[in-house]
């Protein structure tokens, strides 16, 4: 009798580890497999369920995963904190210097829109009675008028800063030839201007669109920018090209002259919105089209 209890005790361990770990009931002969072997076997069952990749190992081979506490986490997230921290200082160290930055009309005005461009900073200090370290944005709107015909350097431009004389009239800078470089975009901040003589220069590039800003204007004279030294010829890197659309804005306008040697080719059809005016003059140009 002995015997035969233990043969049927080992089969049901075999019954339980190689199936569905279900316990068959026995007769009363039968020992009962104590309830913590079962468990064991089927948490066996459902690690190797859940882990399809895991070698076919017992509960007892294969290792429990700990969980990382959130202690251990803390300090890489209070690092990546600290850094973002540590950066917004530049940033925003860096916005004072940004071009875009709003200004008062009281602010003393921003000495590098001049681009070094003599001058135009001398001219300044002579109208407002301040040196240009004292000129506030609000001295330089109240200038009602700029005529100048005494520039001596070579390298003389028209920088940005022309931009900022927006209580202008009256804008003239003619006959020495010394004046070079692109008209400024900035021109058409000028929108009060009704007189603007640009002639006898030596500008190059093309007439900025913004120049239909100025919707007051009476007279425009860019003619003469093209003209070379021995004043017979053409420059090649003459003002002149193609006559922006944007000029049939002009709608006030009297006077328009653009020849007396300059390389303009071409009049937009816009210009049949100058209903006032009385003065066309493209003489000496290379015009070749009318109204395209």
């Amino acid at each position: 009798m002995f015997l035969k209890k233990k043969k049927i005790i080992s089969a049901s361990l075999v019954v339980v580890l190689m199936t569905t770990f279900t316990i068959p009931t026995f007769a009363e002969e039968t020992d009962v497999i104590p309830e913590s072997e079962t468990t064991t076997a089927e948490t066996t069952s459902e690690e190797k369920t859940a882990t399809p990749n895991s070698n076919d190992t017992t509960a007892e081979t294969n290792p429990t995963i700990p969980e990382i506490p959130e202690a251990a986490v803390a300090p890489e997230l209070e690092t990546k904190s600290i850094k973002s921290t540590e950066t917004a200082p530049e940033e925003k160290a860096a916005t004072p210097n940004s071009k875009n930055v709003t200004t008062e009309p009281t602010d003393i005005v921003d000495v590098s829109l001049f681009e070094n461009q003599q001058w135009l900073i001398k001219f300044t200090e002579k109208a407002t009675g301040k040196t240009i370290a004292n000129t506030t944005y609000e001295d330089i709107a109240a200038i009602k008028s700029m005529q100048i015909n005494d520039i001596s350097s070579l390298s003389a431009f028209i920088p940005k800063a022309i931009g900022l004389y927006t209580g202008l009239e009256s804008l003239e800078i003619c006959y020495k030839r010394n004046l070079s470089g692109t008209i400024p975009d900035e021109i058409g901040n000028l929108t009060n201007l009704t007189y603007l003589r640009l002639m006898g220069n030596s500008l190059n590039g093309t007439i900025p669109d913004s120049i239909g800003n100025l919707t007051k204007l009476q007279t425009l004279d860019l003619a003469g920018n093209a003209m070379n030294s021995t004043y017979n010829g053409y420059r090649a890197e003459g003002l002149g090209g193609a006559v922006p659309e944007s000029v049939g804005n002009l709608t006030e306008l009297k006077e328009l002259k653009l020849g007396s040697y300059s390389n303009f080719t071409s009049l937009p059809s816009s210009i049949g919105n100058l209903k006032k005016l009385e003065t066309l003059e493209m003489s000496q140009s290379r015009l070749t089209s009318v109204w395209v």
